[in-house]
């Protein structure tokens, strides 16, 4: 979204919780494409739930999309079939980041207890 469309969008008392991607962030991932597209209505026949993601063509699709634009692409991922492997293949590694994340911080609350401990017994003497 440009800044215009962003201000207005933020705007919005229905929208002030949506997560807003660039089309950087977005960058046609079919992970990032597919986490949003969950449980979302397809652009282009209205009232569709997004059933796929077409790799060849980084876009995610309704079942009519798919039988009248996608049928021939190489490499169509059915949502229910692929979409928890998609979600969920780096959870381990961010499971393991966010551990060392929570070690690293207990290992500054230990040295600043220890400094403080320190400090106090300096004082009482």
């Amino acid at each position: 979204m440009c800044g215009d469309c962003l201000k207005a969008h933020r705007k919005l008392k229905i929208a002030k919780d949506h997560t807003i991607l660039s089309v950087e962030e977005l960058d046609c991932n079919p992970e990032n494409v597919m986490k949003l597209a969950v449980g979302f209505t397809c652009s282009e026949h209205h009232g569709k739930n997004i059933k796929y993601y077409c790799k060849d063509h980084k876009f995610p699709c309704c079942a009519t999309c798919f039988f009248h634009c996608h049928k021939s692409c190489s490499e169509v991922i059915d949502k229910k079939e692929e979409l928890p492997a998609l979600l969920f293949k780096n959870k381990p590694v961010e499971i393991i980041a966010g551990m060392k994340k929570i070690e690293s911080h207990l290992k500054k609350v230990l040295e600043m207890n220890e400094f403080s401990r320190n400090n106090l017994e300096i004082q009482l003497n």
